[in-house]
């Protein structure tokens, strides 16, 4: 039997979208607005899957502890 295949490192606007459950050409806004962070090749853009993590997850600060 095969071992997973990892996820790919870089992903097509039409492959966020995919995931997402938007339309690419919203991905491709937020690419064009820098909202997205991605690299334009061509006329092609690419997303890196850790800036798609940065962009779903953004820094938030840690939960404060209140004892009471």
């Amino acid at each position: 039997m095969n071992p997973p295949a990892d996820p790919p490192a870089w992903l097509t606007p039409l492959e966020v979208a995919a995931l997402l459950r938007v339309h690419p050409r919203t991905v491709r806004n937020w690419l064009r607005t820098q909202q997205l962070a991605g690299v334009k090749i061509g006329a092609s853009w690419r997303i890196d899957a850790t800036a798609l993590e940065t962009y779903l997850h953004p820094c938030t600060p840690p939960a404060t502890i209140v004892q009471k």
